[in-house]
């Protein structure tokens, strides 16, 4: 999907358990995996917050915008929420961790 897609209507989540500095997430962390050891070439992100949320006790939940071009990555059960991928960084809009 093209960036210039009009976002103003959509929001966009990432959850993460990693300190994050400065306002971008970028691609090229080492992943969770025990498959791989390379670095992440995309960074994720879904379209539903729960979705996001379940990081553990030190999760933190983000409310993101893309920065570039991004794919649709995958569905939840009965197409619920979509997941995306990007190779380009994206703009923490704010902290959604502790909003309810």
């Amino acid at each position: 999907m093209a960036a210039t897609e009009n976002l103003n209507s959509q929001q966009f989540y990432h959850g993460t358990d990693r300190d994050i500095e400065g306002d971008m997430i970028t691609p090229g962390h080492a992943r969770h995996s025990k498959f791989t050891s390379k670095p992440a070439t995309h960074v994720f992100f879904t379209d539903n917050r729960a979705e996001a949320e379940g990081w553990g006790p030190q999760g933190r939940t983000f409310q993101v915008e893309p920065t570039g071009d991004y794919e649709l990555r995958g569905t939840g059960p009965g197409e619920a929420f979509r997941n995306y991928a990007s190779p380009h960084p994206l703009r923490i809009v704010k902290d959604v961790t502790t909003e309810k």
